[in-house]
């Protein structure tokens, strides 16, 4: 499972240069450590804002997905905080399984 978050520019910009010089960047490293997960950039290499302020954590469970996500919700980065839904196969007709 994956949680995606969506961060304030600064923090983001510090993550992404991985310097984080920034007391917001600090407390999501440490919330990751403490949770032991890796923040990883949705768009690694982005040099525009919209793209470089999402990052994606990858949990093992429903359980742990959710725990993460209002773990993170409650830093002062976070702009949003939210569980990925499934990825589903494409729904086929039966008339195309037929083919």
């Amino acid at each position: 499972m994956e949680v995606t978050l969506c961060v304030r520019p600064e923090a983001a910009q510090a993550l992404h240069h991985r310097r984080p010089t920034t007391s917001q960047a600090r407390e999501l490293l440490t919330v990751a450590a403490e949770l032991g997960v890796t923040l990883a950039p949705v768009h690694p290499g982005a040099d525009d804002m919209d793209s470089m302020q999402f990052f994606a954590v990858s949990v093992p469970d429903p359980a742990a997905a959710e725990q993460t996500r209002q773990r993170f919700a409650q830093c002062a980065a976070v702009k949003g905080a939210f569980i990925k839904p499934h990825d589903e196969p494409p729904k086929t007709k039966n008339r195309d399984l037929q083919k």
